[in-house]
């Protein structure tokens, strides 16, 4: 009879302590189990996030300690990054490159139209043997070809444009384009309405070919222009007077050669970059 008795307690017992055993939790160092480690099923829930997206590099100045170069600044001028065989106004691009490329390894800074007024009027210094980047007309291919590079070396330059090829005209910039280019660091300046000889015009064709193209800029991109270039090269006095009346307080011709530290800063020449020639030309014609 006791052996009866007893057999139920003992059942009892062992389903309380078994219970226990099991509702007991189970302590991570004990298991193998990493301390602060998320679960592996939690892990393989984890969804991918998107980086977000980088900002555009902006085009920084480089900071002067060396006077106007007594030999004077190239500004180089281009029309169309492109491939021609026959067209000496196309630089491919791959030669374009090139030419970038050896700036950078000759020591040559790239400085935009800024530096060189203000180095002009003795507000500020130039770095070591500085350059100027032009191109004129306004070609698509400004902005497929020649921009990238130019950002890849971080260098500016100033896009001269015939505000009435942004209509838009095929193969010639866009206002959101030129947009782009401006926010990067470029500056873009006018090269007339419909890129007309002005020395063949009267004062007030002229004036409205100066007027009209600055205005068009001061519309689409928010700017007031203070640089000019002049279509073929070819301006006279009356030209010369209605940019100095109208804002404009440097302009750049054909005329070949450096910008001199005494030169008329509304005829200042430049260095012609022909689509046919070697690196070799290119080199000559920077003093190298």
């Amino acid at each position: 009879m006791i052996k009866l008795r007893l057999r139920p307690a003992l059942i009892l017992l062992v389903l309380v302590f078994g219970l226990a055993g099991c509702t007991q939790e189970k302590n991570p160092a004990q298991s193998g189990e990493k301390v602060g480690a998320i679960p592996a099923k939690i892990q393989q829930q984890n969804v991918a996030v998107t980086p977000p997206k980088p900002e555009p590099q902006k085009w920084v100045q480089s900071q002067g300690d060396y006077p106007f170069p007594s030999k004077g600044v190239p500004i180089l001028y281009y029309h169309s990054i492109s491939s021609s065989p026959k067209n000496e106004l196309r630089v491919p691009p791959e030669k374009f490159a090139e030419q970038m490329k050896y700036l950078r390894t000759a020591g040559f800074s790239v400085i935009s139209l800024d530096q060189l007024y203000d180095a002009y009027m003795g507000t500020n210094k130039l770095p070591l043997k500085p350059v100027v980047i032009t191109f004129d007309d306004g070609y698509l291919d400004n902005y497929t070809n020649a921009f990238p590079i130019l950002k890849q070396y971080n260098y500016t330059a100033t896009l001269f444009v015939v505000t009435d090829y942004m209509k838009p005209s095929p193969g010639m910039l866009n206002w959101e384009q030129l947009r782009e280019m401006q926010d990067y660091g470029l500056t873009i300046a006018p090269h007339t309405v419909s890129h007309v000889d002005l020395s063949t015009l009267s004062p007030q064709r002229q004036r409205e070919e100066i007027t009209g193209s600055r205005d068009a800029l001061e519309r689409n991109l928010g700017i007031t222009p203070k640089y000019f270039c002049y279509p073929y090269g070819n301006f006279n006095s009356t030209t010369v007077n209605l940019l100095k009346d109208n804002g404009f307080i440097l302009a750049v011709s054909t005329s070949s050669g450096f910008a001199g530290k005494a030169d008329d800063l509304y005829k200042l020449k430049r260095v012609y970059v022909n689509g046919l020639k070697d690196m070799s030309e290119f080199q000559r014609k920077l003093g190298n």
